[in-house]
């Protein structure tokens, strides 16, 4: 389960940070298992894998990996080439 929470709302920023960060609140998403039935939207607990009990909206159950780091560079995917022709010459089977 994914819960999303507002660690802090923009008048409770530091005053030292950038105005255009300061003017948005710092929000966490955090992952866990549900200590309470809920519902999508509903505020309820979750107990996250190192332990912490944490509290916050519920946006999403069973949430997967989106992230990227994009698409490899043309030289890796050459010098990944290039290390199996030298590593396996006579290719891998």
């Amino acid at each position: 389960m994914r819960i999303h929470r507002v660690e802090l709302a923009p008048p409770e920023r530091a005053p030292a940070i950038p105005d255009e960060t300061a003017a948005v609140a710092f929000e966490s998403w955090v992952n866990g298992r549900l200590v309470d039935d809920s519902a999508i939207g509903s505020r309820t607990r979750i107990r996250t894998t190192t332990g912490r009990l944490v509290e916050g909206d519920l946006v999403e159950v069973s949430p997967g990996y989106r992230h990227t780091f994009g698409s490899p560079p043309a030289s890796l995917l050459r010098a990944g080439e290039r290390a199996r022709e030298i590593l396996f010459p006579g290719g891998v089977r």
